[in-house]
C-alpha cells in the first residue's frame, strides 16, 4: 500500500535552466503547459492509484461482506488508515510538483490568498484576522492555485438596548 515516509521533494529548475518550476507551470505567461513528471511523480502516481483501488476494494468488502473480496497483503488495517495514508502521499505529490501550502490561521485577511466562507466574531482576535481554515489554499511558486477557504473574525458592534 502506501508507505508514510518522507522522501526530499525534487527542487524546480534540475533541468539546468534556472528558470523552470518543475511543476509544469510557465510564471511567465501564467499558462500551465504539460510537461514529463520525473521519475518520483510517477512513483508516486502509481502507488496513489494502487491506494485507490485498495480502498475501493476495502470499501466494497465492507458494503458487501459475503463477496469474498480478496484485500492486498499490504492494504491498511482500516479504511480511516488507508485515507491517512493517501493524505500523506498526496501532500508529498504536492511537493514533488512545487506546491506549497499558503498559511492562513492568525494572518489577516488577503482576498488574493483567502475565500471567506463564514464570519465570526471573537473578541481575542484581531478584527479581519483568519480564525479558521476550512480548506487549504496552495501557491506554485507566487501563483495561487486555489485560495485558502476560511471563517475570518469580524468585531460586530454591540446592539444597544431597545
Amino acid at each position: 500500500f502506501l508507505r508514510a515516509r518522507s522522501e526530499p521533494a525534487p527542487r524546480g529548475g534540475e533541468s539546468g535552466s534556472g528558470h523552470d518550476s518543475g511543476g509544469g507551470h510557465d510564471s511567465q505567461s501564467g499558462i500551465g503547459t504539460p510537461t514529463r513528471p520525473n521519475a518520483i511523480q510517477v512513483r508516486a502516481l502509481m502507488e496513489f492509484d494502487h491506494a485507490v483501488r485498495t480502498l475501493q476494494l476495502m470499501a466494497d468488502a465492507e458494503i458487501r461482506p459475503d463477496a469474498r473480496i480478496v484485500l492486498p497483503k499490504d492494504a491498511p488495517r482500516s479504511i480511516g488508515e488507508g485515507i491517512d495514508l493517501l493524505h500523506i502521499r498526496v501532500h508529498n505529490l504536492q511537493r514533488s510538483f512545487g506546491m506549497k501550502p499558503i498559511k492562513a490561521i492568525g494572518r489577516p485577511f488577503d482576498p488574493k490568498l483567502h475565500e471567506v466562507r463564514k464570519t465570526c466574531s471573537r473578541l481575542d482576535l484581531p478584527d479581519g484576522q483568519v480564525a479558521e481554515e476550512l480548506a487549504p489554499g496552495f501557491l506554485l511558486g507566487t501563483d495561487v492555485v486555489r485560495r485558502a477557504v476560511v471563517t475570518v473574525n469580524r468585531h460586530r458592534p454591540s446592539a444597544s438596548p431597545a
